[in-house]
């Protein structure tokens, strides 16, 4: 396009305000003046759309003039647009300069090419944000349906790539929420999380095939800690346990074979020390228990790491009971 074009708002309204160089066709004209409409209302002489055509780029600019050899605004004060037409590309770039003296330094936010759509934006709330809407049909709100047709190809459906220079632990990569509230997330160390459970990790088809949703997205465990027979008092009784992840105890629960006599008194120890530092508080069975699953009262000490190692002894020993197996409930806070 060898002149620009500027809207003219000095023209009487109703009347065509857009000046274009005698060069085009009567109906190049008319079908530039409709596609400009559509992009921008009338505007003053020096900030209206000019187009200009660069090597094989056309420019369409707002508050931006070229002079051969560098963009200049009309108004320093105010952001510049510009957007950028490269048929030999297949390509449309979104351009804009914020106000600041001359010349230009542009700078790309949006790029079309072929179909596909690259973004780069402003610091903001949202990076990409889209607008609010009321559905009645089943409208997708993100539909992507691509075709992978390349045996050789490792393709990837959705890609985000997070530099994490700094952030808080409780950072997400995923959070899909319903009414406010997050339904499903992925922290930024791949942690998982849903309404309805706590986090788990490290889900695959071999490891989770067969199991109930409940089970799989529970992280509850259960280490057995067991004293065959009836041995007298002492220490480290139990065969030794060794723990496979880290985790916080939330319960002690026991049973036995046999109902005792009379009472006995247990601890439990964690790589040789008690966890029961309050000795009024250490596990007992009575006769009264029976063999019944009874609940005893939390340890002092709750949490361990993965490969400390778990031991049962017998403080007070009684008479007549058999088999005693204690477990050990514990929430699991790494693998």
């Amino acid at each position: 396009m060898p002149s620009p074009f500027t809207w003219d708002t000095s023209k009487p309204a109703g009347t065509d305000g857009l000046n274009i160089g005698d060069d085009l066709l009567r109906a190049d004209k008319a079908t530039l003046r409709d596609v400009l409409r559509t992009l921008v209302p009338f505007g003053t002489p020096t900030t209206g759309w000019r187009a200009v055509q660069i090597n094989n780029e056309i420019w369409l600019t707002a508050n931006a003039a070229y002079d051969g050899a560098s963009w200049n605004r009309d108004d320093t004060s105010t952001t510049a647009h510009a957007i950028v037409f490269e048929p030999a590309s297949d390509r449309i770039r979104i351009m804009q300069a914020a106000a600041a003296a001359n010349p230009i330094t542009w700078t790309e936010y949006a790029k079309f090419t072929g179909g596909s759509i690259e973004v780069a934006f402003k610091a903001a709330a949202q990076i990409f944000e889209g607008k609010t809407v009321t559905l009645t049909t089943d409208v997708k709100a993100l539909s992507l349906i691509p075709t992978w047709n390349a045996g050789g190809v490792t393709f990837t459906g959705i890609h985000l790539d997070v530099t994490d220079t700094a952030s808080a632990a409780a950072s997400l990569l995923v959070a899909l929420k319903v009414g406010g509230a997050t339904k499903f997330s992925v922290d930024k160390t791949g942690l998982i999380a849903t309404a309805s459970t706590t986090m788990v990790t490290n889900l695959n088809a071999d490891a989770v095939d067969g199991l109930h949703k409940t089970g799989l997205s529970s992280k509850r465990r259960s280490a057995v800690l067991v004293i065959p027979g009836n041995p007298a008092a002492g220490p480290g009784l139990s065969i030794n346990l060794i723990m496979p992840t880290a985790g916080t105890i939330t319960a002690i629960k026991s049973t036995c074979r046999v109902t005792p006599s009379s009472t006995y008194t247990y601890d439990i120890n964690k790589n040789g020390t008690t966890i029961y530092t309050t000795q009024g508080n250490r596990p007992t069975r009575t006769n009264a228990d029976g063999t019944a699953k009874k609940t005893h009262t939390a340890p002092d000490v709750t949490t361990f790491v993965a490969e400390d190692v778990f031991s049962l002894d017998i403080d007070s020993d009684g008479a007549g009971i058999s088999d005693v197996a204690f477990f050990v409930e514990y929430d699991e806070t790494g693998q």
